[in-house]
């Protein structure tokens, strides 16, 4: 808890593995934005090294959220009415201001995943 606060019912990446400590059902997109992170992980010689990286460096922290967010939104756009996609969107930024001790806003989150998204 000094480096994130996640909700209750968060995953977490590891190896090609999420772990999901809640049992709850994990959704397509929560998988795909998983799975970004298992990309990010294959840059690294462990996953204990991604891990070590993504929680004592908050802008390294926040290239890797803001890329999972932006792919989960585009997999999100591609299976979902637009309304819902926003309001998705709208969720995803505020988990990106609240859950990960990163010091932003949720409007400047929201900005970073359309963003991302844009030049993606």
């Amino acid at each position: 808890r000094e480096y994130l606060s996640p909700p209750n019912h968060a995953v977490f990446p590891w190896g090609e593995t999420i772990y999901n400590p809640s049992g709850q059902e994990v959704s397509a997109d929560i998988k795909f934005h998983e799975q970004v992170h298992f990309r990010q992980m294959k840059d690294f010689a462990s996953p204990e090294l991604w891990w070590t990286s993504y929680l004592l460096d908050k802008k390294y922290r926040l290239e890797c959220e803001v890329e999972a967010y932006s792919g989960q939104w585009l997999f999100l756009r591609r299976h979902l009415p637009e309304k819902i996609c926003k309001e998705m969107l709208f969720e995803m930024s505020v988990a990106l201001s609240k859950y990960y001790e990163l010091d932003i806003t949720q409007p400047r989150a929201y900005t970073m995943i359309r963003l991302r998204d844009a030049i993606s």
